[in-house]
């Protein structure tokens, strides 16, 4: 038995389903969480005491530099420490030897908040918390000390930086971005100290 096929309905029908897709698109990619920036950011590997910022196994400081954008409102900031720079918190492998559950929060000063609390239960992610959203345009400097370095020789290893909108590092991911720190081997006695850097910067502690 041979069924015609009516070719008024069938474009309506065409017509209808485009018609959906079109509706159904914008509000699905809408409702997804896209964070936004965190820029001019970088990670140095201070000294402590005669221990080199960049020993590997050292218990050293970490100072980070960043500008947070004035978008969305976020209470805490997570330092996830990763031996990838892939975004957010997937895919994240944590660095052999790293501790940082005994860090501590050393210095906090720039153009935006302080009074911030550090929180270092989880290894190779402490976060730091605030009491109330934020969301103003600042630059911010902080020191994390009492971190134990990497234990693999010239590896580099990164520290995604990512604001949440709950004040104990879970939420949405309102801003995000990511640092890297290369460690060269240490300087000896007879090469110059304009040798010894630590991402991209001298290392105050050439010997």
């Amino acid at each position: 038995m041979i069924h015609h096929i009516n070719i008024n309905r069938l474009r309506a029908l065409v017509s209808a389903s485009l018609l959906l897709v079109a509706t159904v698109t914008p509000l699905l990619l809408s409702s997804a969480t896209y964070a936004d920036a965190i820029s001019t950011r970088s990670l140095t590997l201070l000294a402590n005491g005669l221990v080199e910022g960049s020993t590997p196994g050292g218990v050293v400081k970490h100072k980070f530099d960043f500008t947070m954008p004035a978008t969305g409102t976020w209470q805490s900031i997570k330092l996830l420490y990763c031996t990838n720079a892939d975004v957010g918190e997937n895919n994240c492998v944590t660095p052999t030897g790293l501790d940082t559950t005994s860090a501590t929060l050393d210095d906090e000063f720039g153009s935006g908040l302080t009074g911030a609390t550090l929180n270092n239960s989880v290894n190779g992610a402490p976060y730091l918390s605030y009491v109330s959203g934020q969301s103003a345009l600042f630059t911010q400097h902080i020191t994390i000390g009492s971190i134990t370095n990497p234990t693999t020789n010239n590896e580099t290893f990164y520290v995604r930086l990512l604001a949440y909108s709950g004040n104990d590092g879970t939420g949405s991911i309102i801003n995000s971005g990511t640092v890297s720190s290369n460690r060269p081997e240490r300087c000896h006695a007879r090469i110059t100290c304009l040798l010894c850097w630590c991402n991209h910067r001298k290392d105050r502690k050439c010997a």
